[in-house]
């Protein structure tokens, strides 16, 4: 059985370095053929759900993987279909 996206997010949160993991999840995703904007929303809904549960570290790494997709981490900034 395959992950759902949010829980493959959530496993990756518990790695030793989340964010440098989570950022190589994004790139297999579409490599995988998921395309940008499937992987901004699941990014976004699970952002939210971790603000809202007082997980604001783990958010914190989130968004920083979203700037990442989205063009505002210069330096880092993922070139997604």
């Amino acid at each position: 059985m395959k992950l759902a996206i949010k829980d493959r997010i959530e496993m990756v949160l518990s790695q030793s370095f989340p964010e440098e993991s989570l950022r190589q999840l994004v790139i297999n995703l579409n490599n995988a053929g998921v395309g940008k904007s499937e992987i901004l929303k699941e990014f976004n809904e699970l952002d939210q759900m971790l603000r809202n549960a007082g997980r604001d570290e783990d958010a914190d790494i989130v968004e920083d993987v979203m700037d990442m997709m989205t063009g505002y981490y210069v330096g880092r900034n993922l070139d997604l279909k």
